[in-house]
């Protein structure tokens, strides 16, 4: 089984982690592979304003892509926690997910 933490720190960046995660599951298979997506600086935004993301998102989470957001930077950027999608998992602190995830043997890609 692969394990990918893909790392969003950019709402511009959203595209390219959307089409390498949907490759990624092309080529591995989902049955093969376990997605997370963090989340943290500007591309929590796209959570609660872009609605294209959230229709891929929604597909992706299908197939068992988890979408995790930062907590420190939905504070930051007054993110009201109640708006964002339900599929979205809160962390105390994007950074710290990442560590633990690597730890737990994540692959991390940062576009």
């Amino acid at each position: 089984m692969h394990k990918v933490l893909f790392h969003i720190d950019e709402s511009i960046k959203w595209k390219v982690v959307i089409a390498n995660v949907n490759n990624l599951i092309e080529d591995l298979g989902q049955e093969n592979v376990i997605v997370e997506i963090v989340a943290n600086g500007t591309a929590v935004l796209d959570y609660i304003s872009n609605d294209a993301l959230i229709n891929k998102m929604n597909k992706l989470a299908e197939v068992n892509v988890s979408f995790v957001a930062c907590n420190n930077a939905l504070t930051v950027h007054e993110v009201k926690t109640e708006l964002l999608p339900q599929n979205v998992i809160i962390v105390a602190a994007g950074v710290s997910e990442i560590v633990k995830r690597q730890e737990d043997g994540y692959s991390y890609i940062m576009p």
